[in-house]
Parts: structure tokens; C-alpha cells; sequence
């Protein structure tokens, strides 16, 4: 059964793994903290090793919300 994914299609989604994943979310974020530098707070709370190693399922989701929120805002004209 194919994986949904909100980056790749049901075709390629399983054949990337979340280390891939990461890797493509830090390399976004490394271009775009060049162009707007104000997302390298979200850095650790949202893109680092921890970050990708945690459930956040698990956490308060008003923190990682908010986090979500400010990012997508600050991210939306691109």
C-alpha cells in the first residue's frame, strides 16, 4: 500500500525515509535563512536532529503549534 505524502507522490513516497526527509527540510531552510534569516530561529524547534528524532505527537500542541504557525506565516510569500 503506498504511503501518503504531502511532498511526493504515492509513487515516490516510499522511497524516502525520514533522514531524507530532514535532509531536504534543513536544505530548504538553509536557502531560504539566506533570503529571510528571521526562520533561523525555528531551526532547533522545527529542523534539528532532535526535532526530527521526537514525537510530536507526544508533545503539548500548543508550543509546536504556535512554532508551526509563525514559521508558515513568515514562509507564505515564497
Amino acid at each position: 500500500m503506498p504511503t501518503a505524502s504531502y511532498l511526493f507522490t504515492e509513487k515516490y513516497a516510499d522511497q524516502h525515509d525520514l533522514g531524507a526527509i530532514h535532509a531536504l527540510g534543513v536544505n530548504s531552510l538553509l536557502h531560504l535563512t539566506s533570503v529571510v534569516p528571521v526562520l533561523e530561529k525555528y531551526e532547533d524547534v522545527l529542523f534539528s536532529e532532535r526535532a526530527k528524532e521526537t514525537d510530536r505527537t507526544l508533545l503539548p500542541s500548543e508550543g509546536m503549534d504556535r512554532a508551526i504557525e509563525e514559521f508558515l506565516w513568515l514562509l507564505s510569500p515564497f
